[in-house]
């Protein structure tokens, strides 16, 4: 499972950024909602459900991965979660990641990632994900997610600064679903 994460935020870390625009861009093929500041991302089936969380003040500074951890604990209770003990925490170039294995009030077992990077604002974006853990079909959409979320990092971010000057960010970003799911070698 940390290896699947580190390929995922490395996803994160190396996409490249397009073009500027204040709201969240859509993602090519997902469905999408917008309540509240949370932007919802999902494929049909309930194969991934992918949110962007409203930027949050208060992440104390070299203290993001603990931040993030506490976030993912705080959303795992509120959601009637049973944490199954899995989870992971690791701070990478452009922010910090949490990840586990949860049991959700069926029974049924989900991948719980959490992933945030702080602004130079000292706000916070960060975004969770969850798909389950028995589907290992999820790769693409995964990386989707992980993508779209790094594209984030890289409009509002470089180095842990704002972006001041115009990039070029697309509205969309393509959708995945067409490309192997064969597993990545170790």
């Amino acid at each position: 499972m940390k290896l699947i994460a580190l390929l995922i935020w490395g996803l994160c870390v190396t996409t490249t950024a397009n073009s500027q625009s204040d709201s969240i861009p859509s993602i090519a093929g997902w469905n999408s909602e917008q309540h509240n500041g949370v932007y919802h991302f999902f494929l049909a089936g309930g194969k991934i459900d992918y949110y962007i969380m409203p930027v949050s003040k208060g992440a104390p500074a070299g203290e993001l991965e603990g931040w993030i951890k506490q976030q993912g604990l705080k959303d795992i209770k509120a959601a009637s979660w049973t944490d199954m003990g899995t989870g992971q925490s690791q701070t990478q170039t452009f922010g910090s990641y949490y990840l586990t294995t949860v049991k959700d009030q069926q029974g049924k077992k989900l991948i719980a990632m959490y992933v945030a990077y702080l602004r130079s604002d000292k706000a916070v974006r960060w975004a969770k994900i969850f798909y389950p853990a028995s589907d290992a079909s999820n790769g693409n959409a995964v990386a989707t997610a992980a993508k779209h979320f790094g594209m984030l990092a890289r409009k509002e971010t470089v180095n842990g600064s704002v972006i001041n000057q115009p990039s070029k960010i697309d509205k969309q970003i393509p959708n995945e679903s067409t490309q192997s799911t064969e597993p990545a070698a170790t």
